[in-house]
């Protein structure tokens, strides 16, 4: 049995717009617990999303959830709900177009992660952290050489940087194919989003580092 209206109990349409407004009485409906950014927005659960049709998608929801449509509406509440459906449906744009958001938000639906886990726990990779400490000990001992240890650092920071966002894309793809154990898959894109984060750190440490050295 499909979903049905909370103020009349008519069937709600299965289509992207019909989740919102009953089409018998006119109602917009609440928020309910089995609803995530996907369903509200009628994307498919995946990493890749096309942004056009996030974006069509948004404004036609947007049009049909509109205050002013339910000023004068059946019930006191439907303006009012229809105002928190909006501001979901709001949410879950800002959360989908934003790759970033969307993994995060992805991880945590599928229990991979929960809201409020301590972040970057990942070490270093060795031989990233041996040069770190030798562009360190360049710095104060030698800083005329230290500024081509430095170029060398940063290219090869960079080039980790590269190679863990391709894969990082190629398990976003396995996942959205569906051809292998999701929560495996997750848990490995949780892994190198970890580490992501610490090269990002040693990124903006770098930064000021060459600021520090007038580059």
């Amino acid at each position: 049995m499909g979903a049905t209206c909370v103020f009349c109990g008519g069937a709600l349409a299965s289509s992207e717009l019909g989740r919102h407004v009953c089409p018998k009485c006119g109602a917009p409906q609440p928020v309910s617990p089995g609803e995530d950014y996907f369903s509200l927005l009628g994307a498919p659960r995946g990493f890749r999303q096309d942004p056009g049709e996030l974006e069509r998608r948004f404004y036609d929801i947007s049009r049909t959830l509109h205050p002013d449509r339910f000023a004068a509406g059946g019930d006191a509440k439907w303006k009012v709900i229809s105002v928190e459906r909006m501001s979901a449906v709001n949410r879950a744009y800002q959360t989908l177009t934003k790759a970033d958001r969307l993994r995060e938000y992805l991880l945590e639906l599928e229990g991979v992660t929960k809201a409020g886990d301590e972040k970057g726990k990942t070490a270093i990779p060795a031989e990233l952290a041996e040069e770190w400490f030798e562009l360190q000990d360049a710095v104060m001992e030698d800083p005329a050489n230290a500024v081509a240890k430095l170029g060398t650092f940063e290219r090869d920071l960079r080039k980790k940087s590269g190679d863990l966002a391709a894969r990082i894309s190629g398990f976003e793809r396995e996942y959205d194919e569906g051809t292998v154990d999701p929560i495996g898959v997750l848990r490995k894109i949780e892994k190198l989003v970890l580490d992501g984060q610490y090269l990002k750190s040693m990124e903006r440490d770098l930064l000021k580092l060459k600021t520090r050295l007038g580059i």
